[in-house]
């Protein structure tokens, strides 16, 4: 779906892999570098902002780890998420996540929240004056259903 510059997507693939991305994914074109910032909000069913994201944001780092894992070695991603408002195509991804708690370490603050609940949400991207709002779905995961953790209904 493209409307106005914004297009939400959800991942799709044709296998199904082993564990389901819990993301969506947001496009939007800008056809010049705007003066002033970008914002990404993400909506509930009430209208009410679940995250909000800016092209003003510090932007994500990968850093190690504090603690050391004797399992497999990863970088952890601190800091949050960066619009990018340069002219041309972009893509940001939500992973679903409500602003986690609050930290002293400001790479940290805001990471980690909980996952949203299934329902219908809205992503609205403004620049300036203009602002395009655009409905999605996030669904549960259909294997917690199948395995009789949780009804749809829950």
């Amino acid at each position: 779906m493209n409307i106005g510059g914004l297009r939400v997507a959800t991942r799709r693939a044709r296998y199904e892999p082993a564990r389901l991305a819990a993301e969506q994914n947001s496009d939007y074109y800008l056809a010049s570098e705007p003066t002033g910032e970008i914002e990404l909000e993400i909506l509930d069913g009430e209208g009410q902002v679940v995250r909000s994201f800016s092209s003003d944001a510090s932007g994500e780092t990968n850093v190690l780890p504090e603690e050391a894992s004797m399992r497999e070695w990863w970088l952890e991603r601190v800091g949050t998420a960066k619009l990018d408002k340069s002219a041309g195509m972009h893509r940001f991804t939500w992973d679903l996540r409500h602003a986690g708690p609050w930290d002293d370490d400001a790479s940290s603050s805001g990471r980690r929240g909980p996952l949203a609940a299934p329902g219908t949400y809205q992503a609205r991207l403004k620049v300036g004056d203009w602002s395009e709002t655009v409905s999605f779905e996030a669904l549960m995961d259909p294997r917690i259903v199948k395995e009789g953790y949780v009804s749809p209904e829950d």
